[in-house]
């Protein structure tokens, strides 16, 4: 009965606004998210030694990366010890003098790092890895516009603390990832890349909780493919079209 009333939704938002489900959906309507404003951040590594570089953020916490192509100057974050709660990753890290754009998080770059409650994406980012930030607790998931890929289990089982007594959780503590927003450059998505989110939740595990942007392969028909429930999607459009009809 729930379906069906969804799907009867879906029916009457097809007659009286001209968006398709699977339609671009034009970015005029969904600005850059606030999180993505700010000034692109630059780290410095000493040299490349092996195949790992070091790199020391501004208020002190190493991230480690590992070249993806000397010839396009690119890297991506690969995993570390990463014991805080928060971060931020770079756009760029300068080693011996030049330029290297951070364009990927490696496959399980953050898998199972328990403390880690933010993070903020580097605007040069492509691609993130299968498992990068399975089994988080992120308050929110944030994607940068010109990402194009997320790996398959990529953020699985990310389920935010509402209250923490050293880290050690129960059901009864996890609170609702407050937002995901999946940019509309986004051109693939891995199975279940956003599975068993939070605690809403419909009897699949199909996260249920808000969504602020969606790219154009997102739809009512394929969502529970990438860990999506359709009436999150159907919310989405709900508020989309009336954006859009204001």
């Amino acid at each position: 009965m729930h379906r069906i009333l969804h799907f009867i939704i879906l029916i009457i938002l097809t007659l009286l606004s001209p968006i398709v489900i699977g339609q671009d959906l034009s970015v005029s309507y969904r600005p850059l998210h606030p999180i993505h404003q700010k000034e692109p951040l630059c780290l410095n590594a000493s040299s490349i030694k092996g195949k790992i570089i070091d790199a020391l953020t501004p208020t002190g916490q190493k991230l480690q990366f590992q070249v993806l192509s000397f010839d396009e100057h690119s890297l991506k974050v690969v995993r570390g010890e990463y014991n805080d709660e928060s971060y931020r990753i770079p756009e760029y890290v300068v080693v011996d003098s030049v330029y290297y754009s951070v364009t990927e998080i490696d496959n399980s770059a953050f898998l199972a790092c328990s403390q880690l409650h933010s993070i903020q994406f580097p605007s040069t980012l492509k691609k993130i890895g299968t498992f990068a930030f399975c089994n988080t607790f992120l308050e929110e998931i944030i994607l940068p516009d010109g990402l194009e890929e997320i790996g398959k289990y990529a953020f699985k089982n990310v389920r935010h603390i509402s209250h923490r007594f050293g880290y050690e959780t129960t059901e009864s503590l996890i609170g609702h990832v407050k937002e995901i927003y999946i940019p509309l450059s986004v051109k693939r998505i891995g199975k279940n890349a956003f599975h068993m989110i939070g605690d809403k939740q419909s009897p699949r595990s199909n996260y249920q909780g808000y969504l602020s942007c969606l790219p154009k392969i997102v739809t009512v028909e394929n969502c529970g493919d990438y860990g999506i429930d359709d009436a999150a999607v159907l919310n989405y459009i709900i508020a989309l079209t009336g954006e859009r009809n204001q």
